[in-house]
């Protein structure tokens, strides 16, 4: 990539996929507008539990995205400390 030059909507989407962040955050950041198909079950609140609504807003409210790949990667590993190996399993199917 070339100083000054915008990546495509491919490129970005693939730079997203390899450093396992959201496309639209990525896409955002390059001045492109979101994709429908990348939205999220966060856009419609309704579709998330109120229980974890509470945790989801705390999590996208950070703005640095490697922080919060961090800490949702920290919350990852909590929930398999915690979690009892077929408890993890059920969880998964849940």
């Amino acid at each position: 990539l070339r100083e000054g030059k915008r990546p495509s909507v491919q490129t970005v989407i693939l730079l997203a996929n390899h450093f396992g962040l959201h496309p639209n955050d990525l896409l955002e950041m390059a001045g492109y507008p979101p994709l429908e198909i990348f939205r999220r079950a966060t856009d419609d609140p309704a579709s998330i539990p109120n229980d974890l609504r509470d945790l989801v807003e705390e999590l996208q409210a950070i703005p640095d995205l490697a922080e919060r790949k961090r800490v949702v990667e920290a919350v990852r590993t909590l929930l398999h400390v915690s979690l009892p190996k077929g408890e993890e399993e059920r969880e998964k199917g849940a």
